[in-house]
C-alpha cells in the first residue's frame, strides 16, 4: 500500500516500519509497568480494553490515501500505540486469571488457537476485497475499516 498506492518510496515506507519498532521497543514497557502499577475500580488490565477497543478504529486511517510521509508514519505509530495499550494487558491475563499453572496453560493454548484462526481469516479477507473493489485505495481502505471493527470485537 505505502509504495503501490501512497507512492512512497520503498526507502520511505521501510523506516516507517523501522521507527515503528524502535517506538514499540519504547512503548512495551512503559505500558507495562503502567499496567503493572494502575489502580481503578475495573482493575488493573480492563480499564485498557475499555480505552482501547474504541480507538482501535484508528487502524482504518493509515489505509487512506492521498496523504504523505508523516500521515502515514503518524498513523502508524498511533495504531502502534493502541495496540500496545490492548495487547500488553491482554498478554498478562492468563497470569492474572489463576496460579494454576495447568489452566494458564489451557487458556494461553486457547487464546493461540484463536490467533491462528483469525490469522487464516486475515489472510482471506483482503485478496476478496482486492478481488472485488476495482480501485485499489478503495479497496485497502475497505479493508482498513473492516479490520477496525475485528479488532474492536
Amino acid at each position: 500500500f505505502y509504495i503501490e498506492v501512497a507512492g512512497l518510496s520503498p526507502a520511505a515506507a521501510a523506516s516507517i516500519f523501522a521507527i515503528a519498532k524502535i517506538w514499540d521497543g519504547i512503548t512495551d514497557p512503559i505500558m507495562g509497568y503502567i499496567t503493572d502499577n494502575i489502580r481503578t475500580r475495573w482493575g488493573r488490565r480492563r480499564i485498557f480494553f475499555i480505552i482501547g477497543a474504541p480507538l482501535s478504529f484508528c487502524f482504518a486511517l493509515m489505509w487512506v490515501s492521498g496523504f504523505g510521509y508523516a500521515w502515514y508514519l503518524g498513523t502508524y505509530l498511533l495504531f502502534s500505540t493502541v495496540f500496545t495499550l490492548l495487547m500488553v494487558p491482554y498478554d498478562t491475563l492468563p497470569a492474572e486469571m489463576t496460579s494454576r499453572y495447568d489452566l494458564r496453560s489451557k487458556m494461553s493454548g486457547a487464546r493461540m488457537l484463536f490467533a491462528q484462526a483469525t490469522a487464516f481469516l486475515s489472510a482471506l479477507i483482503p485478496g476478496q476485497i482486492l478481488a472485488h473493489v476495482a480501485d485499489k485505495s478503495q479497496a485497502f481502505l475497505y479493508i482498513g475499516l473492516v479490520f477496525s471493527v475485528l479488532f474492536a470485537l
